[in-house]
């Protein structure tokens, strides 16, 4: 299998342990995921993020000043880091750009979504997937645990195949590439 075969694997696979996170907890943590190559032998690492490095503003920034730190003990135990996802569960409201004006925001609907985005070293992408929940379901030990199905948002998800730009932001953006351009220019 290609490196662009494994890319593309990775991220299939992200999203099917994704939606069971969701189904077994009700709901998912933000996580990172990494995909990475040791001895010509691809790995997945999985690092959830504790609650706490979300809470704040400050606590935000800690958490990315110690990811360069990460980046660098995997590639220090080996591991080459080939794509770096970041997924969160959210809440979303849309409206059409022309009518926001006249609309109470809170009055909307709001749809939960996870936010997946992938970095490598050209390229990012960010998919986003509505979650349906359709009831209860038991699971092998028989505990009741949520029925949860991944939609794929087409008008949210965005790819960029050079890494420009573009509209991907926040502030969990581009951490893998940031850290990249940070040692490029070191």
């Amino acid at each position: 299998m290609t490196e662009l075969e494994e890319i593309e694997n990775f991220k299939k696979e992200n999203n099917i342990n994704m939606a069971k996170w969701l189904a077994v907890n009700g709901g998912l943590a933000p996580m990172c995921t990494l995909l990475v190559k040791d001895d010509d032998q691809y790995k997945v690492i999985i690092a959830p993020i504790p609650q706490e490095a979300l809470e704040s503003r400050e606590s935000k920034r800690k958490f990315l000043s110690i990811m360069p730190k990460f980046f660098e003990t995997l590639k220090k135990d080996g591991h080459e880091v080939v794509c770096f996802s970041y997924s969160s569960e959210a809440w979303i409201r849309m409206i059409n750009k022309e009518d926001a004006d006249d609309i109470d925001f809170n009055s909307l609907d709001k749809k939960e979504i996870l936010i997946s985005s992938y970095e490598t070293a050209t390229s990012t992408s960010v998919e986003v997937n509505n979650i349906i929940r359709e009831g209860k379901i038991a699971n092998e030990d028989g505990e009741l645990i949520d029925c949860v199905r991944l939609e794929k948002n087409k008008e949210m998800s965005e790819v960029e195949e050079e890494a420009g730009p573009g509209t991907i932001g926040g502030e969990f953006a581009n951490i893998y590439r940031n850290y990249l351009k940070q040692k490029q220019n070191a």
